[in-house]
């Protein structure tokens, strides 16, 4: 059975030949540090040398490591052609692309897109060099729009952890939802989630202090920010800003953060209303609002 990494290579094949791009190159070092973002969907391991992962629309894949990274390369089993060097990575890349001989090399670099914009300015600058004298700086266009299909088109394994995610922060807002009451503060709020991601083994979507973020009333600070002591009166509106990373690992991350749905934002304001439902014409859309994760679980 083959594995995500490998459905998102041969998925990147595809694309490629939709774009009509004839190569992508994807160029990174020492990724414990700050990886590129796309390397948990082509490869799912770190790297530690210069290392580059090249795939062609004809179906060739390659990744150029360093020695001691080739043999979790291989067992990826998504790169046809493995290549380890001990020196220079520069020799078997220039050899890789003279036999691919691109028009086009698509790289990763976005202006509009945080998550195509991988590849460092101090990399760009050394993949320079390794080029001079080469045809092949001329050929550099950006793999933004690969990125972003690759991203976007979730195979069945990606479909399922959403999936699983979704249904996991649908449990987490209920369980919050029946433990609110009067008087409780913005942290408690935040702190029992907290204790409940533990409980469900799940990870927050961003930085733990403001995941989630929780608002009550009027006076509490907007944006991105630590949740504060004031306290819940009745009458007053509850906003929470919530998402999960679910089977999540160092070595291959899952894609599957839900956070802060416009039908949940509205559910979480009206629910504490006075200690009761709103009036007129809301009941209705109010008691179709618990559904809402559900229905879009069902949708992907």
């Amino acid at each position: 059975m083959s594995s995500l990494v490998q459905e998102k290579v041969q998925q990147a094949i595809q694309i490629l030949n939709e774009k009509n791009l004839d190569c992508w190159l994807t160029f990174v070092r020492e990724t414990p540090a700050g990886g590129d973002p796309v390397l948990p969907l082509i490869y799912g391991h770190d790297l530690t040398w210069q290392s580059a992962l090249i795939i062609t629309n004809r179906g060739d894949t390659f990744a150029i490591v360093g020695n001691y990274d080739a043999e979790t390369a291989r067992l990826t089993g998504a790169y046809e052609n493995v290549i380890p060097y001990q020196h220079s990575l520069r020799r078997s890349l220039l050899h890789t692309l003279e036999r691919v001989y691109p028009a086009k090399i698509a790289v990763n670099y976005s202006k509009n897109d945080v998550q195509a914009d991988g590849l460092s300015h101090g990399l760009y600058q050394l993949l320079l060099d390794y080029f001079t004298a080469t045809p092949w700086e001329q050929r550099l266009v950006s793999a933004e729009s690969i990125i972003g299909a690759l991203r976007g088109r979730k195979i069945p394994a990606e479909v399922a952890r959403v999936r699983s995610a979704v249904e996991t922060t649908r449990k987490i807002f209920d369980r919050t939802f029946e433990h609110i009451h009067p008087g409780i503060t913005e942290a408690q709020i935040h702190q029992y989630m907290v204790n409940l991601m533990e409980e469900f083994e799940v990870e927050a979507a961003w930085e733990l202090q403001n995941c989630p973020i929780v608002n009550i009333g009027p006076e509490s600070p907007v944006g991105h920010v630590g949740p504060t002591m004031i306290q819940l009166q009745r009458g007053q509106l509850v906003h929470i800003d919530f998402g999960v990373r679910q089977d999540v690992s160092r070595r291959a991350r899952g894609l599957v953060v839900t956070r802060d749905f416009a039908a949940w934002q509205l559910w979480t304001s009206v629910c504490y209303l006075s200690n009761s439902r709103p009036r007129g014409e809301t009941p209705s859309a109010f008691s179709r609002l618990p559904s809402y994760f559900r229905l879009l679980s069902s949708d992907f």
